[in-house]
């Protein structure tokens, strides 16, 4: 059994869409990961990042997006029924498109987008040692490119999207552990009449804190996932997924998670949709035997008025071991609400419950409780801290 060690951040970071000339900024929180869905959650077992673009794994055994973008189940009337978000307006009043924001550079059927955010944590356990605990404030820098077709921004419709961005980590005390993150992925949508495809990869290559390892390592992360969903009636929605989740560590015990979900979806209304679906995975580790297993989940999506949503996942994970030990059953939950007072400041809340392999024993897993509180305040013009 490993000794748990306390840890304690504050991170402060502001986001931008696009740099603009002079120095002002059109900031866009809601950037999309490229390669992942919309929706998708922290990787089971990782601690939710707070160090920007560049240092985040994006999980593919997380909440699925309910349901695909660009699909609703009620059948009553359309756009028109669904809770949007505050259009941006001109001088004049008339609504502003996003797509029209910033600074871009047009090629034939593509634009290319300049991104940036930057962020600063203090971190009281930079190496999440039981003791002998050590401080640090971190800087990051992620400045970044996107080059996409069709509707990337809102991502509700046919689109294509390619993205890079390094992330800079700058230590104030230990410049020693300086390093710099990478992030590339492309992911797509198309819609049919009843039809929605989408799918993408992402590779990643960070330099973070692992609890399990007990401090900073290096590892390499490749996301795949493809989804595609099928509208049965007016209320009706059958969704399948596949996804495949590669970690290689540095030094650790390397993994391959591969999993696959079908879901059976009704829409209830324009702002309530619920889902019952099932999961077959094998996950697959180094000097070590696999585990297969299935699950059985619940899933529900409710959205009141434009200033409150939530999203609720909860069901069982049944985990089998080659090697002959005795299986497992684990009751697993995803939970998140957003709340947003006013146009300016949103509130988030989540909370999970996973299961996930050691990365330090060949044949171990653990299971993970967290929950996390994100506020986002916009300050001026575009231009927003978190």
């Amino acid at each position: 059994m490993k000794t748990k060690s306390a840890r304690s951040v504050l991170c402060v970071s502001a986001a931008s869409l696009v740099l603009l000339p002079l120095g002002t900024f059109s900031a866009e929180p809601e950037l999309p990961v490229a390669g992942m869905p919309a929706g998708e959650s922290p990787a089971p077992g990782e601690e939710p990042s707070l160090l920007g673009a560049g240092n985040t794994l994006e999980s593919l055994r997380s909440l699925d997006a309910s349901p695909a973008a660009g699909q609703r189940l009620d059948g009553v009337g359309g756009a028109e029924n669904e809770p949007t978000e505050p259009s941006e307006q001109s001088a004049e009043g008339a609504p502003v498109d996003r797509r029209d924001l910033g600074f871009r550079l047009r090629l034939g059927a593509f634009e290319i987008r300049p991104t940036f955010s930057c962020g600063i944590v203090y971190d009281d356990n930079i190496f999440i040692a039981p003791s002998g605990e050590e401080a640090d404030l971190i800087c990051t820098l992620t400045p970044g490119v996107l080059v996409g077709a069709g509707d990337f921004l809102e991502r509700k419709d046919r689109y294509l999207l390619l993205t890079y961005s390094p992330g800079f980590l700058l230590f104030l005390d230990r410049s020693d552990l300086n390093a710099v993150n990478q992030t590339a992925g492309l992911d797509g949508l198309y819609l049919f009449n009843r039809l929605s495809v989408s799918g993408g990869i992402q590779w990643e290559r960070i330099f973070t804190t692992n609890r399990d390892l007990g401090g900073r390592v290096e590892q390499s992360v490749v996301t795949a996932s493809g989804r595609g969903s099928y509208r049965l009636g007016e209320r009706v929605l059958v969704e399948a997924s596949a996804q495949v989740w590669n970690r290689d560590f540095q030094s650790g015990v390397d993994s391959v998670d591969r999993l696959g979900r079908l879901w059976f979806v009704y829409g209830a209304s324009s702002r309530l949709d619920a889902s019952l679906g099932g999961g077959l995975g094998y996950l697959e580790v180094s000097n070590g035997l696999g585990q297969p297993y299935q699950q059985l989940l619940l899933r529900a999506r409710f959205e009141s008025t434009q200033k409150l949503s939530f999203t609720a996942l909860a069901g069982g994970e049944f985990r089998q071991f080659e090697s002959g030990r005795s299986s497992r059953a684990t009751p697993v939950f995803d939970l998140t609400g957003t709340w947003r007072p006013m146009e300016s400041l949103v509130i988030s809340v989540a909370a999970y419950r996973r299961v996930t392999n050691s990365a330090s024993l060949a044949e171990e897993n653990y299971t993970s409780t967290g929950v996390s509180v994100l506020g986002r305040q916009g300050i001026i013009g575009k231009l927003s801290a978190e």
